[in-house]
């Protein structure tokens, strides 16, 4: 008689603490699920808008460049011997430079008039074609 009682009242206090086990650990998941979610999307927000500035900003620097009076007028040339006589060369480069060193995520820029000629940020990388 004892025996039995211990053990009806080992399963009224076992049954009922697995359940409520089972049912705390659901419970806990779901919500550490939800708040990972959350807390991914929160940080997927904050990359997103780090990019869209700072591709904005890339954008402005390039911008600053292409608005340059000394630019447009060097991309308007036609002939090697019209830069030649310009003497627009060495400005162009040195706004180059400028733009370069103004921001520390550009190593160099390139600007390419086909057929013409190469200017190269770098000096040992200055081409005439």
């Amino acid at each position: 008689m004892a025996t039995k009682l211990l053990v009806y009242s080992a399963l009224l206090v076992v049954v009922p603490m697995c359940f409520i086990g089972i049912i705390s650990y659901q419970r806990a998941a779901d919500v550490l699920e939800r708040e990972s979610r959350q807390s991914s999307w929160q940080i997927i927000e904050q990359v997103t808008t780090h990019v869209e500035y700072y591709v904005n900003d890339f954008e402005i620097s390039i911008l600053k460049i292409l608005n340059s009076t000394n630019m447009n007028n060097y991309i308007k040339m036609k002939s090697r011997e019209e830069i030649d006589q310009s003497l627009i060369r060495d400005v162009v480069k040195k706004e180059l430079r400028n733009a370069v060193y103004s921001r520390s995520d550009i190593s160099n820029i390139t600007v390419v008039l086909d057929g013409i000629e190469t200017i190269d940020t770098i000096d040992n990388n200055f081409k005439r074609d």
